[in-house]
């Protein structure tokens, strides 16, 4: 299983958004790589609920799901089924993170994605920092960089030289904000798994 972030501005994308909620109008999208899917939280509860439309990517043609019966059990909700290919789930997540998440095999997500870019230890820094601290914070403006220079020791020029760089790949904006590709690109962990890295190879080369 593996969640990787869509552009809405994407033509297929859209074309999928689209079909399945025609009223849909929020830019955050989300693609799951599944084999199976289960329809599960068709109803309100604790403010959130699942909608799912099957999309045929052929014709862009439709399969609802209704919500599962109340009180009442249902096969269709309760188990899980392989994805078959040519087919995509597109399920809208109503609640406090309202979003739409694309769910299908590898085979028909790959084709929406760029390709992955390399990253340099210094660029993996900044980018998993941007991904996951505040810019300022507590009264410090440069957030960011004090905490990637507490944990991995990296200079004002490496990291300017860094940003510049994923600007320059579109992995970040002009503005410095993680980009879509940049999320794709990013590693899942944080400064400190990179600062546990740095101190193993520098103990292995001392060794």
């Amino acid at each position: 299983m593996e969640t990787v972030h869509l552009r809405r501005s994407d033509p297929t994308v859209d074309e999928l958004i689209r079909a399945a909620f025609p009223g849909y109008t929020r830019q955050r999208v989300q693609g799951r790589i599944e084999d199976r899917i289960s329809f599960y939280g068709t109803n309100w509860d604790e403010g959130g609920k699942r909608d799912y439309v099957i999309v045929w990517l052929a014709d862009k043609a439709t399969f609802r799901i209704h919500e599962a019966p109340f009180l009442r059990r249902s096969a269709l909700h309760e188990n899980s089924f392989e994805l078959p290919p040519g087919f995509v789930v597109v399920v809208h997540a109503m609640g406090r993170y309202d979003h739409i998440k694309i769910i299908s095999a590898a085979a028909s997500i790959t084709p929406l994605l760029s390709a992955p870019e390399g990253l340099t230890e210094d660029e993996e820094i900044v980018l998993v920092a941007t991904r996951s601290l505040k810019p300022s914070y507590n009264g410090v403006s440069n957030h960011r960089f004090v905490e990637e220079r507490r944990y991995t020791g990296i200079t004002p020029e490496r990291y300017e030289a860094a940003k510049a760089s994923l600007i320059e790949k579109k992995l970040l904006n002009k503005a410095g904000a993680i980009t879509v590709e940049g999320r794709n690109a990013c590693p899942s962990h944080d400064l400190f798994h990179i600062q546990q890295r740095q101190r193993k190879a520098l103990e292995a080369a001392n060794a």
